[in-house]
């Protein structure tokens, strides 16, 4: 018996349910965390439960038990499932500097959600780096300019 996390937005969860049998009636149930999911057929398997609740606590366990005759059952251990958000960036600003002692500086900044710690960046193949997220806006040192006039 599996049962796999098929959908994770938010703060809830689908789950399919699917097992092999033999020698069962036509249907069976689906209980768990004192939550009865319904009667379903054989035939449509794998079942997906909607909408569980991903609150990164409940061990979730699901049961399996034949309709008619209760002593043919099976179970699986999810455990607590957690969806986290998609990672997102967002807003980018890049401004420059005038050019002061051959030098531009570069500042970054932009709004982000769900991420790790740091991010890389890179500037015209001339500089690379990385930067945590909490330091934004980060401003660089990188790009060396030229004053020149015609007449």
């Amino acid at each position: 018996m599996t049962a796999t996390v098929t959908a994770c937005e938010e703060n809830d969860f689908d789950v399919e349910i699917n097992f092999e049998y033999e020698n069962v009636t036509n249907q069976f149930t689906i209980v768990g965390n004192g939550v009865n999911y319904g009667t379903f057929e054989y035939i449509d398997l794998p079942i997906t439960l909607l909408t569980l609740d991903a609150d990164c606590d409940t061990e979730y366990q699901f049961i399996v038990t034949d309709a008619i005759n209760v002593n043919c059952s099976d179970f699986v251990e999810l455990g607590p499932v957690c969806c986290e958000d998609e990672c997102t960036l967002s807003g980018l600003v890049i401004t420059t500097s005038d050019c002061d002692g051959g030098f531009i500086d570069v500042t970054i900044d932009y709004d982000y959600s769900n991420t790790s710690e740091s991010f890389l960046y890179d500037l015209i193949d001339v500089v690379a780096g990385t930067a945590n997220y909490a330091d934004l806006p980060i401003t660089i040192n990188v790009i060396s300019c030229k004053v020149s006039s015609r007449c």
